[in-house]
């Protein structure tokens, strides 16, 4: 037997078309309506009227201008109307027969068509909604009598013997009824079987709750249907909810679509036959006063929709005629809210109210109720799965429907914060949560008709007045580095302009016809989005232009940036939204000159240059230096020929107790491999003498003059990506005999070192990177340039490959960083110019040690190598971070010019808060490393888990090897906390769980992602409970769910897990192969087919 069952489509609003121009508009003040806004705020003003804004008008919205040059809009979270014949009318769910015997309501959003009078005995459509791809429907087996219709009902009698059927129309679609009369008639419906079809459902998935989402080809949700209640006819007298009401068993299989020309059934679309057991045992129970009701729900996910939650309640509350507040019986509830807020982004909102139809309330005191910013809603909330309450919005003690002040009525909250936020961060949807203040005392409770009742005009809704931000009129950056020239066009690609200075000024300017000034607010990225400023210009006057340049440390020579812009009124706390994306490339040669010249920073190259190099095969003699791995005394070292020292002061700031990192003031190393820090631009005399040409004439005065540059503008519009140095996974596999990238010879030494073989080949402006190590590879051109006159003569050039190499110690609080060049060109004057290391320094606090003796009478020839340490003690459950800078001195002896290059090394972090150990030690903090399981290795069933899981969308799976990198947002974090990770454990894998679900003993539970991440069963998602197996983990039924919310559980080979789950913790700890991961530390797992 089939019976119909409620669905719910969301049908798309569409906009009236838009007529003629305002400026072909005369003022008529007789009619007080216009097309678009620019010709309402006109007439408006005109006729000192408010005017409608017609093109505005939608299922839920109107709008009107205001006299004063505002707009205020109504929101309803409800379709309050829907188009007709070009028209808007109000929505009317009231039940009409058609001209062909069917029945629809007068007004429905959706196109709602239900079935007349049918003498077909075969599977047909009971109801239907949407047309088209989002047409979906509910099938009915067998004949259907007349229906009996009143209001928004059609009464089908004795569909079966005792048993009627009740269809309903409601705002969100359909919904249906099985009466079941009297105890005999309940042996009619032991089991009702439900149609659901629709040309976008292509698969589905039913939750262990009874839960079934529709899904279409991507796997996302399109219909839904909560767990299927029945309930009897007994009700609590005062609010008139059912009191006895029990939970059907379901099950939903695939249905294929139909071969019309094998079978002529009306219902040819795929999707799922529903099918629902209804509780034989609430049936016969003698206290089920009849008649008893069936009631299974089908939603449909809609952006601007209402739900409640209620403490104890475990079902879906969405498609309840009303929404519920404060406590009853001792338990609470709460409810949630969208309002459409598209045409809100980036205005300054005046006024604000929300409202709600107040029809039921526990007592008449005027009892505080609040609203709240917070997260989206869905058919999965619940009292213990709500979104995220951000802030308090608004407090109202408004009460009405109550037994004294019993006549129902809306009550009104101001909420022009909560729309202010939402206009601020650009949504379309405004989320709004609904509580008492006090969820403890039962006189809270309140009840307000929500989006599904009858009546429309009852829906919660809003009014909001506001005026428009600011508009962006001009903006720009400039190309050079007097200002002079400016790129205004906004470009992205490889038609960016170039700007030859290494602090480009930025530009705005913004109009508003009432705003005497504004602010601006500058943002400017790398071409992977990660932020290096963000720049604001207070006080400006509307029409002028807010300027600010970038200070000298953030860009890199070569590489390609993008900057936006918006406005911000702080009067109003207002934020207007931000333009559009605008690129450019920097192309400007670093330089020095003469005594007094200022330091040049060392910067990343892009260039990617075919040249190979060679690399030292052999090590020279030198001394180790490695302290603090026997004690932990601080190291004084004492001075000697061959050696310069610096130690600075250690900044306490800096200091950090494990898990505080964040929260203190800290350099940010989210980008480690980006730009160094520079502390002030060249003169401009340099910089006019190192761009002219030989032979040129120049006013830059007469002297000596050293130039250096890191690519020289040689153009490559990207950046290489970094790159993980081979075999820096931790291979769970061979872990035994792994050689990680630790193993390189002992991080701390002071001697040369062999250049890596992977830093030896890697491209030009690239990084090669490993949990212990990284290294970077540079083109240098030097030139010397002697200007007498006026006159420009280049007397000599060089080009040399220069590598920068940190290795930081796994086991103790020490690190080395090596500058190692290869000359690859050397000509004229060049040749006599000589290198000396100036000093090595940490920014941050640590002591140093450098070997000056390793450049070879301080000349550049062939190779050189200048090798230094750096050791930065920390106590225990203390991590710091710091950068090593090493600085160069070059200089020709015949003259006074002094050429001062400063080269920063990549952020290093050292530890003594690893969890279960007390030893110390450094790594990349940047760099996300991987644990490594193999599907045809020693454990394949883990492996396999973990693989079917990652592709199911759970996190973990390897993104990019630095953290910022595309899919590092997507790595596992670890968790410390022994009481969470065992909630997680319990969460997915509870006790007896084996037994229950019948696995062989020889199996064990394993889940994913692993109970010692943030990203567990239950860190990951406190209120939810969303597992999902799969076909070869040994439960009855695969839940193969989709998304990265979520966790899973597989039954594989207890051994298997034992043993294959012990090398997470080794991959965690400090031995010869582990990557000290910390709480809060990123990692990915790597599983290869082999």
């Amino acid at each position: 037997m089939a019976f119909g069952l409620p669905l719910v489509l969301l049908a798309s609003a569409v906009a009236a078309p838009m007529s003629a121009s305002a400026a072909a508009l005369e003022t008529d003040c007789s009619t007080l309506a216009q097309p678009t806004q620019e010709a309402a705020v006109q007439v408006a003003g005109d006729c000192d009227a408010p005017v409608e804004i017609t093109e505005a008008t939608n299922e839920t919205t109107r709008a009107w201008a205001l006299p004063d040059g505002k707009i205020r809009q109504e929101i309803s979270a409800a379709p309050v109307r829907v188009q007709k014949g070009g028209e808007w009318v109000a929505t009317d769910l009231t039940l009409v027969q058609q001209a062909d015997g069917s029945i629809a309501p007068k007004a429905h959003p959706a196109e709602l068509v239900i079935s007349g009078a049918t003498s077909e005995s075969g599977v047909h459509e009971l109801a239907i909604l949407g047309e088209g791809d989002d047409q979906v429907a509910m099938g009915w087996t067998g004949p259907l009598p007349a229906p009996t219709l009143s209001a928004d009902k059609a009464t089908y009698p004795e569909v079966m013997p005792g048993v009627d059927l009740v269809v309903q129309a409601t705002t969100r679609g359909v919904e249906s009824f099985y009466i079941v009369k009297t105890p005999t008639a309940a042996s009619q419906v032991t089991t009702l079987t439900v149609p659901i079809v629709g040309d976008d459902v292509t698969s589905h998935h039913l939750g262990t709750d009874g839960q079934l989402k529709l899904l279409d080809k991507s796997k996302k949700p399109v219909a839904g249907s909560p767990t299927p209640l029945m309930w009897d006819a007994q009700t609590d007298p005062r609010t008139g909810d059912p009191t006895n009401v029990v939970v059907m068993e379901s099950d939903a299989t695939t249905r294929k679509a139909t071969d019309v020309s094998a079978q002529a059934e009306p219902i040819e679309a795929a999707g799922v036959n529903l099918t629902i057991t209804p509780d034989a045992d609430f049936f016969n129970d003698p206290d089920t006063v009849y008649p008893v009701t069936i009631d299974p729900t089908i939603t449909y996910d809609d952006p601007t929709w209402d739900t409640w939650v209620r403490d104890g309640v475990t079902t879906d509350l969405s498609t309840t005629t009303y929404l519920e507040i404060g406590a009853s019986g001792g338990k609470a509830s709460r409810s949630m809210v969208n309002f459409n807020v598209s045409a809100l982004k980036g205005a300054i909102i005046t006024d604000a109210t929300v409202g709600f139809y107040n029809y039921m309330s526990a007592s008449c005191e005027r009892l505080n109720w609040e609203i709240w910013q917070v997260g989206g809603s869905n058919t999965e909330t619940r009292w213990t799965n709500q979104p995220t309450w951000h802030s308090r919005s608004g407090v109202a003690s408004t009460v009405k429907g109550g037994p004294t002040c019993t006549a129902p009525g809306f009550i009104w909250v101001n909420a022009k914060p909560f729309f202010q936020e939402a206009a601020n961060v650009g949504r379309n949807v405004g989320y709004l949560g609904v509580r008492a203040s006090d969820e403890t005392s039962n006189l809270t409770q309140k009840r307000f008709y929500s989006q599904n009742y009858s009546d429309t005009t009852k829906s919660p809704t809003a009014t909001v007045t506001y005026e428009p931000g600011p508009t962006l009129s001009a903006s720009g950056i400039s190309k050079n580095l007097d200002n002079t020239a400016f790129a205004t066009s906004c470009v992205t690609g490889a038609s960016r302009p170039v700007v030859n200075t290494f602090t480009p000024q930025f530009f705005a300017s913004f109009t508003h016809p009432t705003l005497p000034s504004f602010s601006a607010e500058f943002e400017y990225t790398n071409l992977s989005g990660a932020v290096l400023g963000t720049e604001t210009v207070g006080s400006v006057p509307v029409g002028q232009a807010a300027r600010v340049s970038v200070p000298w440390d953030k860009f890199v020579n070569g590489e390609s940036y993008r900057w936006r812009v918006r406005s911000r009124d702080t009067a109003a706390n207002a934020i207007g939204i931000y333009s559009a994306w605008c690129e450019f490339t920097v192309r400007a040669v670093a330089f020095s000159s003469g005594p007094s010249s200022v330091p040049v920073e060392t910067v990343p190259s892009s260039t990617v240059d075919p040249n190979s190099a060679e690399f030292p095969v052999e090590e020279p003699a030198g001394n180790e230096f490695i302290p603090g791995v026997d004690d932990q005394t601080p190291y004084t070292p004492t001075p000697d020929s061959g050696e310069v020292f610096t130690e600075t002061s250690d900044d306490e700031s800096d200091v950090h107790a494990a898990g505080s990192l964040e929260a203190a003031a800290t350099v940010d190393t989210s980008n480690d491999f980006t730009a160094p820090t520079s502390t002030s631009p060249p003169s401009a005399a340099a910089e006019q003498a190192c761009a002219a040409a030989d032979g040129s004439t120049t006013s830059a005065p007469s002297g000596n003059y050293d130039c250096l540059a890191f690519d020289n503008g040689v153009s490559a519009l990207s950046v290489p990506d970094p790159i993980a140095f081979p075999d820096s996974d931790f291979d769970a596999e061979a872990a035994d005999a792994m050689a990680s990238a630790s193993s390189v010879a002992a991080p701390g030494t002071l001697r040369n070192i062999p250049l890596p073989q992977e830093c030896a080949k890697v491209a030009y402006g690239q990084w090669v990177v490993s949990r212990y190590q990284a290294c970077y590879r540079d083109r240098v051109f030097y030139s010397a340039t002697d200007i007498v006159n006026g006159k420009v003569s280049v007397t000599g050039k060089a080009i040399y490959d220069l590598w920068r190499v940190a290795r930081q110690s796994p086991r103790s609080e020490t690190w080395d960083y090596h500058l190692i060049l290869k000359n690859l060109y050397v000509t004229g004057t060049a040749t006599a110019a000589l290198a000396k290391p100036g000093y090595l320094k940490c920014m941050r606090g640590c002591t140093t040690r450098l070997n000056i003796a390793a450049v070879p009478a301080g000349r550049f020839e062939s190779w050189a190598q200048i090798s230094g340490t750096a050791y930065m003690p920390v106590g225990k459950n203390v991590k710091r971070e710091d950068q090593a800078i090493m600085e160069l001195n070059i200089t020709r002896p015949d003259t006074s010019s002094l050429l001062t290059v400063r080269i920063h090394s990549n952020w290093v972090r050292c530890d003594r808060a690893l969890k279960g150990s007390d030893v110390a030690g450094c790594v990349v903090p940047n760099f996300i490393p991987s644990l490594s399981y193999h599907k045809q290795g020693k454990y394949p069933d883990m492996a396999n888990h973990i693989y079917a899981a990652q592709q199911s969308e759970l996190p973990g799976k390897p993104g990019g090897v630095l953290n910022g990198q595309p899919g590092s947002e997507h790595a596992l974090r670890r968790l410390y906390d022994d009481n969470l990770r065992d909630r997680n454990g319990r969460k997915a894998c509870p006790s007896g769980l084996r037994d229950k679900v019948g696995a062989p003993k020889s199996t064990s539970c394993d889940e994913y992602p692993f109970r010692s991440t943030y990203q567990g069963a239950h860190t990951g998602d406190p209120y939810g409970n969303n597992p999902r197996t799969f076909k070869f983990c040994k439960f009855p039924e695969a839940d193969a769910d989709f998304g990265s919310k979520g966790y899973s559980r597989c039954f594989i080979n207890a051994k298997q897990n034992s043993v294959g789950g012990s090398w997470i913790g080794v991959f965690y700890g400090d031995s010869s192969t582990g990557m000290r991961i910390l709480d809060n530390d990123k990692f990915y797992v790597r599983i290869n087919s082999n």
